[in-house]
């Protein structure tokens, strides 16, 4: 393990029980792994990720399917099917273990036994080759297959080949179609650009959910469901719960969300990507705290974005790229540290920056007090800015930099400069 002052530190508001709840959190930089072309991906542009029951990870790029065990990348040859150098959506395994992949053409099954590899084409009607009519989603169910595409849910089975769509998803030829979809044991939840609806895999049925708050300019873009069957709702205007089987209201979580979003149920966490930040959402108490900063820590090219988020069997989270391949990021590796902070200073108020000393001590500027803790975060100082004439909960936080004589802090009014043994303060203002 590194020395602190070498480890990504990130200081962070908690509301757990009170508002004087304060945590560090401390990541490791070198639990993040990163996956390109160089480490053997077919393509830099990842466009899904999923993982079978063997805990194999399933890699759908611009150039092919490739499937990670965890060391090596092995690239699955495509070009017989039609399918390489074609969009490829989802994919799932079916009971014989077969490997069934959605893309433009259609969907290709890869035969678990042989490898042998064939295509299967849905009737004109619901060409594939159309954007309006695509697969977004492949589901497994005893014998068949759930294959949920933009126009309705389709039953086909892989040895007789049937395809089958229920007349009552009529619905969606008329609409703009199915956008995003999320499964919950029996229930399949299909959300269009403003409406949810609930398909009961058994019956075939399919009924809309009232939801209030979906209309005007409000866009689902992502859907994701909790065990307990509550809704997470990514829409253009931020990120929402629902929970139909109490009421028909939703409850804003979030103010903004760039469309990426993951679940894990387990823990009831949300891990999802706003603006410049990845974000980690209780749902338990529905608060949320950054974890690092994409720029500074993943990507380096401003075109460069996060497209989806993954997370899987062993709690790692895949964060998929535009052009950069893949990061994977170990969450276990997280570890909080509660801060016992006096709550005359710091209630009702944000932590506005920090700094770590070359002695692993640490420096945290609230909105009334500097404060310096020991490398073992117990307090060891606590300075008033009141005492010192300094009014700054006006001010914005750039930076903060400490080292054995000074703490500087850097705002919007200009540079301060406390000096430690002196006890005093020194104003650098900008000028006019």
């Amino acid at each position: 393990m590194l020395k602190p002052p070498f480890k990504i530190f990130l200081l962070i508001l908690l509301l757990v029980n009170s508002l004087n709840a304060y945590s560090l959190i401390e990541l490791d930089p070198l639990k993040f792994e990163h996956l390109t072309t160089q480490q053997g991906l077919s393509h830099n542009r990842i466009n899904h990720l999923s993982q079978d029951k063997f805990g194999y990870v399933w890699i759908a790029t611009d150039a092919g399917i490739n499937r990670y065990d965890g060391q090596n990348i092995t690239k699955i040859n495509l070009i017989s099917t039609n399918l390489q150098q074609q969009n490829i959506y989802a994919t799932t395994r079916d009971r014989q273990n077969n490997l069934w992949i959605a893309g433009d053409n259609g969907l290709m099954g890869i035969n678990a036994l042989t490898g042998k590899t064939s295509l299967i084409q849905f009737p004109k009607e619901f060409n594939q080759s159309h954007s309006s009519s695509r697969i977004i989603g492949v589901e497994s169910i005893k014998e068949q297959l759930l294959v949920i595409s933009q126009k309705g849910v389709f039953y086909f089975n892989p040895k007789s080949r049937d395809i089958q769509l229920p007349i009552e998803q009529e619905v969606f030829f008329e609409s703009d179609g199915i956008i995003a979809y999320a499964r919950n044991k029996q229930i399949l939840w299909l959300a269009t650009k403003q409406l949810i609806y609930q398909f009961n895999i058994q019956t075939q049925s399919v009924k809309a959910v009232a939801l209030e708050g979906l209309t005007g300019q409000l866009k689902i873009l992502q859907l994701k469901v909790t065990s307990d069957s509550r809704l997470i709702i990514a829409t253009n205007q931020g990120l929402y719960l629902a929970e139909p089987k109490k009421n028909s209201s939703l409850t804003k979580l979030h103010d903004k969300l760039t469309g990426a979003m993951s679940l894990n149920d387990n823990n009831r966490l949300i891990y999802f990507t706003s603006g410049d930040w990845l974000l980690e959402l209780d749902l338990s108490s529905y608060q949320s705290r950054r974890l690092i900063s994409i720029s500074n820590n993943l990507l380096k090219q401003a075109s460069d974005k996060i497209k989806s988020l993954f997370f899987d069997q062993q709690k790692r989270l895949w964060m998929a790229t535009e052009s950069n391949g893949i990061f994977i990021w170990n969450t276990r590796s997280i570890q909080e540290y509660p801060l016992n902070l006096p709550s005359e200073v710091l209630n009702k108020q944000s932590i506005r920056s920090f700094s770590v000393s070359s002695d692993s001590s640490m420096w945290i500027a609230s909105d009334k007090a500097l404060l310096h803790l020991s490398s073992d975060l117990k307090l060891l100082n606590l300075i008033n800015f009141k005492d010192l004439g300094l009014d700054l909960r006006n001010d914005q936080f750039f930076s903060m930099h400490s080292d054995n004589e000074s703490v500087w802090l850097y705002t919007s009014s200009g540079v301060k400069r406390y000096n430690i043994e002196e006890k005093s303060i020194r104003f650098f203002h900008f000028p006019n």
